[in-house]
């Protein structure tokens, strides 16, 4: 599992866009959605 991360980012995914086709390996990621809904896969 992640041991350390000290990272902290902000962005914006329009409608129909794709966050993501990556992965960490030494990391786990937040995610906070707000005003609007949303799929994860």
């Amino acid at each position: 599992g992640a041991q350390s991360c000290v990272a902290a980012h902000v962005g914006q995914i329009r409608p129909g866009g794709v966050r993501g086709n990556h992965r960490h390996h030494t990391c786990n990621e937040t995610f906070i959605i707000w005003g609007a809904a949303t799929t994860f896969r």
